[in-house]
């Protein structure tokens, strides 16, 4: 079972408390932090999801802490994206930021916050492994949180906002935010 404490920690216990995660912060550079995950094609469904949630009931998500002042994303694509019904240059993702209600469902805080329906597959070569995109305040389809602190402790949240026409049936990518 796993609540939420008076000083605002999630904590786990049994089963849940061993749920693999799918993400972590290191430290990269003086202040420069990093929170890198993987996202797997079922992380990116239709309706936003927490990304690293999938794997059981006490999959928290990934945190990205209040206060963090995010400078850039990476994405890079480590298994090619494969999709019926569309192309992979016509997918659109958006990455951004949600929180959990009281009954654990998704609650919005900022749904693009990292990216907008203006980046797509095109952007990124969902096909090509290896492909790094960097996504800053400059790129197209950047969504406005960079070089903002969040107001709360967030949980990464991921879409495929063109999963109707555009389903993805394989693919994965590392996701790295740089923050300080």
């Amino acid at each position: 079972m796993a609540w939420t404490n008076k000083d605002g920690l999630y904590v786990k216990y049994g089963r849940e408390e061993a749920d693999v995660a799918n993400g972590g912060h290191f430290n990269v550079d003086g202040a420069t932090k990093l929170l890198e995950v993987d996202v797997d094609y079922t992380d990116l469904a239709a309706s936003y999801a927490f990304i690293g949630s999938a794997s059981g009931t006490g999959a928290r998500g990934i945190v990205v802490p209040k206060g963090a002042i995010v400078e850039k994303m990476e994405l890079v694509v480590t298994e090619a994206f494969t999709v019926s019904g569309g192309t992979a240059d016509s997918v659109v993702f958006s990455f951004g930021l949600g929180k959990r209600d009281a009954a654990g469902a998704i609650a919005a805080v900022d749904y693009d916050e990292y990216t907008t329906t203006s980046f797509t597959g095109a952007q990124l070569s969902l096909e090509q492994v290896g492909n790094v995109v960097t996504v800053d305040p400059e790129s197209t389809g950047a969504g406005d949180g960079y070089g903002v602190a969040t107001t709360e402790n967030a949980l990464l949240v991921a879409a495929n906002t063109t999963q109707a026409t555009n389903v993805l049936n394989g693919g994965s990518l590392k996701l790295r935010l740089y923050y300080r």
